[in-house]
């Protein structure tokens, strides 16, 4: 199944697919789905699902502060919080 395209685009994207036309000697149709795929395979390739990249470009990543060994000694202070909190 072919789906139908109609786009709108100001003069100078119009001279630009001329060329492309003339130079490749390939239809509209072609250069456009070349384009697309191009453009999915550019964006794929970026990892546009790369979490930590969006989060640090975010500036949520490295936004806050706490010790260094954070990642190995927080269920020690998990426990001590909880403990403490049931203390009182």
């Amino acid at each position: 199944m072919t789906n139908r395209l109609n786009a709108r685009i100001d003069d100078e994207l119009a001279a630009k697919l001329e060329y492309l036309t003339r130079r490749t000697r390939q239809s509209v149709t072609e250069i456009v789905r070349d384009s697309i795929e191009l453009y999915y395979k550019r964006f794929q390739a970026e990892g546009a699902g790369d979490v930590s990249r969006i989060m640090e470009e975010a500036g949520f990543i490295g936004c806050g502060e706490d010790d260094p060994d954070l990642s190995t000694s927080y269920k020690d202070r998990l426990r001590d919080s909880l403990e403490e909190k049931t203390r009182k």
